[in-house]
């Protein structure tokens, strides 16, 4: 894989992709009705309507707003592709926009696009699972 214009080499292969969006974000948004993505466990609702990875809300019915913070890498795509066709929500994405996935799924589809200043820092669980702290999320 070639490297765009941050310089990646290689898509995310962490151990996680439970990166548990900050409140802040989400609560400055407004309200949502679904997360499809939502990381086991959840420590705060970021929808009324959450699926996990064991519910597959890919393949479960999305209605009203929708908040995303998807799997990191390719798997991000067919959430993206069905964000686009629900045609109501927010995505929170690396802003990779030199690849395929975003032209096809964001530049061509949404309405408006936010990039956020900085780098934005997640919740993890910790191993312990006892409580969600902040980290840095690394490319």
């Amino acid at each position: 894989m070639g490297k765009g214009i941050g310089g990646h080499t290689r898509a995310h292969h962490g151990a996680t992709d439970d990166w548990i969006t900050p409140p802040h974000i989400v609560g400055a948004l407004g309200r949502f009705d679904l997360d499809p993505c939502a990381c086991i466990p959840q420590p705060w609702p970021c929808a009324d309507t959450s699926y996990n990875l064991s519910d597959d809300g890919l393949a479960q019915p999305w209605a009203g707003r929708v908040w995303m913070n998807p799997p990191y890498g390719a798997r991000a795509e067919p959430f993206l592709a069905k964000l686009a066709e629900h045609g109501d929500g927010v995505a929170l994405l690396f802003a990779r926009t030199e690849t395929a996935m975003f032209h096809k799924h964001v530049w061509d589809k949404a309405d408006a696009l936010l990039f956020l200043k900085g780098r934005l820092y997640f919740h993890i669980r910790t191993e312990r699972g006892r409580r969600a702290m902040p980290v840095v999320r690394r490319c």
